[in-house]
């Protein structure tokens, strides 16, 4: 039997990418590549944009380790929205073209509908909006039993 060959692309970086004028700490709690083949980076104070097209990184802030709002999940929804789960922040839904957040804290844990519909000014609603199914986990405190 011929010995297996492994072929891989070679890493995209070997360590956590400098923002300038940043103080964020290289620790990585989450990796996502979009379908526009940008990499985000979860870190315990941002949510990083990594563009290897312009080489350009960029840093989103989502509250800073004062208040535990490490990134520890992201994906993307249909309409192009990454949602980003935090410790200690919920929820965020981050619009990557206006780079403004909407934040959901305080939920429950359980299994949640979140369903959303827009309208431009005067025009009608759009029906029947999206939606989207999230499972929010307790707290690693709440489960230990």
């Amino acid at each position: 039997m011929a010995p297996a060959l492994l072929v891989t692309k070679p890493a995209p970086f070997k360590k956590l990418p400098k923002v300038s004028g940043s103080t964020i700490q290289p620790f990585v709690g989450a990796l996502y590549e979009d379908r526009q083949g940008i990499l985000w980076i979860g870190t315990p104070e941002a949510l990083i944009r990594r563009d290897y097209k312009t080489g350009r990184i960029t840093a989103y802030r989502t509250g800073g380790p004062e208040v535990g709002s490490d990134v520890v999940s992201i994906c993307e929804d249909r309409s192009g929205n990454l949602w980003v789960g935090t410790y200690g922040q919920g929820l965020h839904r981050f619009d990557r073209r206006t780079g403004r957040q909407a934040i959901y804290t305080t939920l429950p844990s359980g299994t949640y509908t979140f369903r959303a519909q827009g309208a431009t000014r005067g025009g009608p609603w759009s029906e029947p909006g999206v939606a989207l199914c999230i499972e929010n986990l307790p707290p690693w405190w709440d489960t230990w039993w």
